[in-house]
């Protein structure tokens, strides 16, 4: 596995993304900038200006070159890189922190707010430049947002630990449930759609199913609040990066421990993979980390005897489900594979 530093912001990096048909990798940086890498060379290019504060969230549309960001001035701004911004979406009341475009690139969902107020989650129609529907609900900053890979059922989360799932198709709530004990920083769908993934304060990852909002296992990420997660192209692989900086790897559906790859110097607040089996993770050093793989990363057995914990004390391993019944159901939901067989396209 390589590793590689991208270096050129001049401010804490929030967000990142890589385009699927380019190069080109973007991070939303508290410099109020958009800065761009080549990924291939990890050339620094022009960075994207036009926002008036930080930039949250940075994402690349799943088709095309486009590039959405969200920032603390409240704004939602569509660019073609290198150019100046396409359009403005303007509706938000607080910071915008997380964005999320449909497969078909027909619809952006945003999610943001200010502390100790309501939080906001709007759906744009790219097509018409325009707010679709404010979705009401949320009681806190929203975090994070989400979109299945059908297009049907949006995910968001939110400062006080609740999790929302929004049908798309009529714009209203499906579920909602509390599921961590303080923030919930983090949610991402697998890339078959019938669960999701959320990280949170309490150190704790969990698994959901799409339809009910019902739990299908957890895992604990030892005791750093979660801040962002991942899945590989085909699923078989979750990446977590956490407050303690580290980053850690998992061959979803299998019983081994977390995969340490690193602990960088300060907290990991956005991880994504690319179909070129690279994992790109950002934090507050003003960098972006890039690894390429040429196959998956192999995490280790699980022990047979108690583990130990970063202190020294021995603990039992995490399972991934509590039952039998809920292993058996999360295996048949990720469609699973034994942790020996290799995903050669992440």
């Amino acid at each position: 596995m390589s590793k590689t530093t991208l270096e050129g912001h001049g401010g804490p990096i929030w967000s990142v993304s890589i385009c699927r048909e380019s190069e080109l990798v973007a991070g939303g940086s508290d410099d109020h900038t958009i800065k761009l890498w080549n990924a291939k060379t990890g050339e620094s290019l022009d960075a994207l200006e036009g926002h008036q504060a930080g930039v949250k969230a940075a994402v690349f549309a799943p088709k095309g070159r486009f590039l959405a960001s969200g920032a603390k001035d409240r704004l939602v701004k569509m660019w073609n890189p290198p150019g100046r911004p396409e359009f403005v979406l303007e509706g938000h009341h607080g910071p915008v922190n997380a964005l999320a475009f449909s497969a078909d690139c027909r619809f952006l969902v945003s999610g943001g707010g200010e502390a100790d107020k309501p939080g906001e989650v709007i759906v744009w129609d790219l097509a018409k430049a325009s707010s679709l529907a404010r979705l009401q609900g949320h009681e806190a900053e929203v975090l994070s947002v989400a979109i299945s890979p059908n297009r049907q059922t949006c995910a968001s989360c939110d400062a006080a630990g609740v999790i929302k799932l929004w049908n798309l198709e009529h714009l209203l709530e499906r579920h909602s449930w509390t599921g961590h004990e303080g923030a919930a920083s983090t949610v991402a769908f697998h890339p078959e759609g019938k669960a999701l993934v959320s990280g949170g304060q309490d150190g704790w990852v969990k698994f959901w199913e799409r339809r009910s909002g019902k739990e299908l296992g957890k895992r604990k990420a030892d005791s750093s609040p979660v801040l962002a997660t991942a899945f590989s192209l085909h699923g078989r692989q979750l990446a977590i990066g956490c407050l303690d900086g580290h980053v850690k790897l998992w061959s979803v559906g299998s019983k081994n421990p977390w995969f340490k790859l690193c602990r960088l110097e300060k907290p990991v607040h956005a991880l994504t993979y690319s179909p070129e089996r690279i994992l790109l993770a950002a934090g507050p050093d003003n960098n972006v980390t890039l690894w390429k793989t040429e196959s998956e990363v192999q995490t280790a057995p699980a022990p047979r005897s108690p583990q130990e914990d970063d202190n020294g004390n021995r603990v039992p391993p995490q399972p991934i489900v509590e039952t039998a019944q809920k292993l058996q159901e999360l295996m048949s939901t990720l469609n699973t594979v034994t942790p020996e067989q290799v995903d050669s396209q992440v």
